[in-house]
């Protein structure tokens, strides 16, 4: 629906024969539109919660905003689905039919489940040639120095430390431990270290907010505030923030998600959407990032 907006404006005819057009402004998200234009804004439209499907809904609107799904066969309910979530409508849109779609992949049981898990699992659905990246990984023992012939590897995702290194310095390389003793020494652990040798054409972060706590032996979650930057480059291609999936928790298993579009300041939380939104880029529940 669209409305006049409140600026005057002029219909009749101009000294050099000229006519203004009608100014009309989207009642919605606000977008000035002329008066020969169809209804062609940023609008979304929310996704009905089915029960504790919240992170069903966040990463669903970060595919279809992302517009990776044009390899989904045409009678596709999920593709179908997707293109409806870029329609404007004051009705939420319901997944139920959607998600019958992928069962065989992830069947939703109303539990809280997590977000990067089941991006990571209807990936394989959509364009996930988008999301892959080659890089060198080395193993490196951490006391006798010990080290492993490299070898080029591929992943879908980056993974951020929050150590107090940016995105940037961690995208530039990374080192992490893994679960292997070193056969040299047979005391120090193996370190591995990452460089990317090929980037890809979307940046997928995901914020490391899962650690074993050393004193009672049981997961907890990291909620220190996390400084996505606006822009990041690999290997001389730059690359804008353009979606942030959240979740709102100091804990694992319980939580809330919510997507936000940046680049057009829309927040979308279930079956409300939220518009002209500025979100403040140092913030706790940052959880996924995607980078285009």
């Amino acid at each position: 629906m669209v409305k006049k907006s409140q600026s005057k404006t002029k219909e009749k005819s101009m000294p050099n024969g000229k006519y203004v057009q009608k100014t009309l402004t989207c009642s919605t998200c606000q977008k000035f539109l002329k008066n020969t234009q169809q209804h062609n804004c940023i609008c979304k439209r929310g996704i009905v919660n089915i029960g504790n499907s919240c992170y069903i809904s966040s990463v669903l609107h970060a595919v279809a905003e992302l517009n990776i799904y044009s390899t989904l066969p045409e009678d596709s309910q999920l593709g179908a689905f997707l293109k409806v979530l870029s329609t404007h409508s004051t009705k939420a849109a319901s997944p139920r039919i959607a998600l019958c779609e992928i069962n065989d992949l992830w069947e939703h049981r109303n539990l809280q489940e997590d977000a990067f898990e089941f991006f990571m699992t209807i990936l394989p659905l959509l364009q996930s040639s988008k999301f892959t990246y080659e890089y060198l990984s080395q193993r490196l023992c951490e006391i006798c120095h010990y080290t492993c012939e490299a070898v080029i590897r591929e992943d879908c995702s980056i993974h951020m430390e929050v150590n107090g290194t940016s995105l940037q310095e961690q995208l530039q390389s990374s080192v992490e431990p893994i679960d292997e003793i070193c056969k040299n020494c047979s005391k120090g652990y193996m370190m591995r270290y990452k460089n990317i040798s090929k980037a890809p054409e979307i940046l997928a972060v995901r914020i490391v907010r899962f650690m074993v706590n050393e004193k009672t032996g049981k997961p907890s979650k990291i909620w220190n505030k996390v400084a996505l930057p606006a822009e990041v480059t690999v290997n001389g291609k730059l690359y804008k923030l353009e979606v942030v999936i959240l979740h709102k928790s100091k804990a694992l298993h319980h939580g809330h998600y919510t997507v936000y579009l940046r680049n057009k300041k829309i927040l979308i939380d279930d079956e409300k959407v939220y518009y002209n939104k500025t979100l403040k880029l140092d913030y706790s529940y940052y959880y996924l990032a995607f980078y285009v």
